[in-house]
């Protein structure tokens, strides 16, 4: 079946009306989630800054208060005494001191003599790569997993006046310097240790449980994970300590889903806005499609009558909506005028003699 001519033009009008506004609506979504990734990644890269100013802090802290422990005479000989309830006794009380959440003496081949800790923690021995590099620095800033917890930790030697035990001073990273950091960043943060098989010994995080995890693009190094309630964040993960046994990682999260949910009310209006623009453009079609097709109807049915044989009558006028259509109706006109007036000669030559003007036919 053919379309008519105002059907041919107002339907494909309409389709690019409604390709331009998808293409228009979905342009401005892209954007505005481009926009809240890059809003969330420097976000990330922020507090991932702010973390490690913060765990630089709490080392530089940390072998501060080292330094001043060990040149401490009376803790010097406790250590020399190699009491171990001497020892423990002097380790409690300078903890007590500095504020600090574990205190370990160990002997020179790195097995534990005293520590402040309890369960696994009285039995860790100091590996020989962290004996080596106290040796070599003459101290070191390290983060130890003891007993499937994260402690941020300096190891000097007790000089007396050579190297008679090792000191080792530690703060946890637990939820409690999580939540510290939130309070900072305003992001969340986890930390998570993990073997050399890849299997969790501790996971600690101001988020709810997260239940899946999406590799974003390598270049990235970002995350997209959602929670069990089906928020959506994207992390950085941040690598604290990485050795043969264990990993210990740090994550910052930014919530995508609060972000998204700030441009609703914009992604409405933008719907609402595009939508009353695709209406009136419609109408603004039907307008269009009907004054072309307007005069081109009219002269049709003047077509018609013409090939019926009704030269005499007047065309009724169209409604005209430009000067072509004018020129074109009146020139219509004459060609109309000009058929009637050649049919009637036609016809009076078969009718009637030429010389003469009679009839020569019944």
């Amino acid at each position: 079946m053919k379309l008519s001519l105002k059907s041919q033009i107002l339907i494909p009008f309409i389709a690019l009306i409604i390709l331009t506004s998808i293409a228009l609506i979905g342009s401005v979504l892209f954007a505005i989630h481009n926009t809240i990734n890059e809003q969330a990644e420097e976000a990330l890269y922020t507090g991932k800054r702010v973390f490690e100013r913060l765990m630089s802090e709490r080392g530089s802290h940390l072998v501060t208060s080292s330094e001043i422990l060990v040149s401490d005479f009376g803790f010097k000989a406790a250590i020399a005494s190699a009491d171990a309830n001497t020892i423990l006794s002097a380790l409690k009380n300078y903890q007590k001191r500095i504020n600090v959440d574990v205190m370990m003496i160990h002997r020179l081949d790195g097995r534990l003599i005293s520590t402040t800790g309890t369960g696994d923690q009285t039995t860790y021995d100091l590996k020989k790569d962290i004996i080596f590099s106290v040796k070599e620095n003459g101290s070191t800033l390290t983060t130890l997993l003891i007993n499937n917890s994260a402690y941020q930790v300096a190891i000097l030697p007790v000089m007396a006046p050579t190297a008679i035990a090792w000191a080792t001073i530690g703060v946890s990273i637990d939820y409690l310097f999580a939540n510290e950091l939130k309070t900072l960043t305003d992001l969340d943060i986890s930390f998570s240790g993990s073997d050399a098989n890849n299997r969790e010994l501790f996971h600690i995080s101001t988020l709810a449980s997260i239940v899946s995890i999406e590799k974003q693009q390598p270049e990235s190094k970002m995350l997209q994970v959602q929670t069990a309630e089906k928020e959506e964040y994207l992390s950085l993960p941040i690598v604290i300590t990485a050795n043969n046994e264990h990993t210990i990682r740090a994550y910052v999260y930014s919530s995508l889903s609060d972000a998204y949910a700030q441009y609703t009310p914009l992604k409405w209006q933008i719907l609402i806005i595009s939508l009353f623009a695709l209406l009136f453009s419609i109408i603004g079609a039907l307008l269009i499609s009907k004054n072309i097709a307007r005069p081109i109807v009219f002269f049709a049915k003047a077509a018609r009558k013409i090939s019926d044989g009704d030269y005499n009558k007047e065309t009724s006028k169209s409604v005209q909506n430009s000067q072509e259509m004018l020129e074109l109706e009146e020139s219509f006109k004459k060609m109309q005028t000009g058929i009637a007036e050649r049919e009637l000669k036609i016809l009076h030559q078969a009718y009637y003699d030429n010389l003469t003007g009679l009839p020569n036919r019944s």
